[in-house]
């Protein structure tokens, strides 16, 4: 099989949703989250820490939050890399009238005010962290998209705020949560993109990326296929193997079992980057959101980190260096 892009190939008459069902029985966390989506409705390769400002740094002012029925929606995003998550991100920010540095750094040394929402790369700390604590089961282990597998949000609430006391590296990313649930509930949201494009993604935006320079960026000066070489070679410096290799499981718990008991038990809403559109419709009703509110197509939200033009096609040399490559995330 070829390729996700290699889909608009297939037959005419089969639908799109044919196509990405066939994809999913290859690809397990897509899958999973496909069916999880119907059912619930910048620098960090430049080395540079975009969370810890410099003291002459203003972050944007906080405006009112965003209330549902009485109770501030919270958004807690946990953001992979290269999966357009950027999109996801703003749009969540924007729903609930928060400043984007703020929620994209979980609350670290740069808000102004109370921050309201954890919707950056830390989330990834956090996630971790907490499933090193607790090990959530499946309710119904035949079907992880049994809606019956859902933890309560009362549960959920607690695992998470529990890192509020533990003096681990979550620590720092822990003040947006609510103190009580009168004064907000929490929102957990996250999107996944097919393995070997998100791999690919990942290449093509380290070359084009003006703030990555060499040798950090090694992108810049080698072919992909030699970039996935480096890549899945031990002590490579060419960027964060676990970001190229297998984000999914170490963000999730470490394993591919444990990420989709992590998704099925702990997440309001899985998405997958093929279905955007979905992803962000369904944010907005569960939010409370007019779908006016939604970043157009067209708009810098969804239009600025798409590098699709740049990249070129599969060979199948490269495409095999990559299925090896991500094979702990698939």
């Amino acid at each position: 099989l070829r390729p996700l892009g290699a889909l608009t190939a297939l037959p005419k008459e089969m639908t799109w949703g044919t196509r990405l069902l066939l994809l999913a029985t290859l690809f397990p966390f897509v899958s999973l989250s496909t069916r999880l989506s119907i059912r619930r409705s910048q620098s960090a390769t430049s080395g540079l820490d975009y969370c810890k400002a410099d003291p002459g740094v203003t972050p944007g002012p906080l405006i009112q939050q965003h209330r549902k029925h009485g109770t501030t929606v919270i958004p807690y995003f946990l953001k992979f890399h290269k999966v357009g998550g950027t999109t996801v991100m703003l749009a969540l920010n924007s729903f609930v009238n928060q400043d984007s540095t703020c929620t994209q750094c979980c609350g670290q040394s740069v808000c102004v005010g109370q921050p309201l929402g954890c919707t950056g790369h830390k989330s990834l700390v956090i996630m971790r962290e907490l499933l090193k604590h607790y090990k959530p089961q499946l309710l119904n282990e035949d079907d992880p998209a049994d809606p019956a597998n859902l933890l309560p949000y009362a549960e959920r609430e607690a695992m998470l705020k529990s890192l509020q006391g533990e003096a681990g590296p979550a620590l720092e990313y822990t003040s947006w949560m609510p103190a009580s649930s009168t004064e907000g509930r929490m929102y957990i949201i996250t999107v996944l993109r097919h393995p070997m494009e998100r791999i690919r993604s990942k290449y093509y935006f380290n070359r084009d990326e003006e703030s990555c320079m060499l040798p950090a960026c090694i992108a810049k000066s080698v072919t992909f296929l030699e970039w996935l070489q480096m890549e899945k070679s031990p002590g490579v410096t060419s960027g964060k193997s676990s970001e190229s290799c297998c984000e999914y499981t170490i963000g999730l718990g470490g394993s591919v079992r444990r990420a989709k008991v992590a998704l099925a038990t702990l997440f309001d809403l899985v998405g997958i980057t093929e279905e955007m559109d979905e992803l962000l419709v369904s944010a907005a009703v569960s939010m409370g959101m007019a779908f006016s509110e939604l970043p157009k197509p067209d708009s810098p939200e969804y239009t600025q980190r798409n590098n699709s033009d740049n990249k070129d096609p599969w060979t199948d040399e490269e495409w095999q260096a990559a299925l090896e490559l991500v094979s702990d995330d698939t």
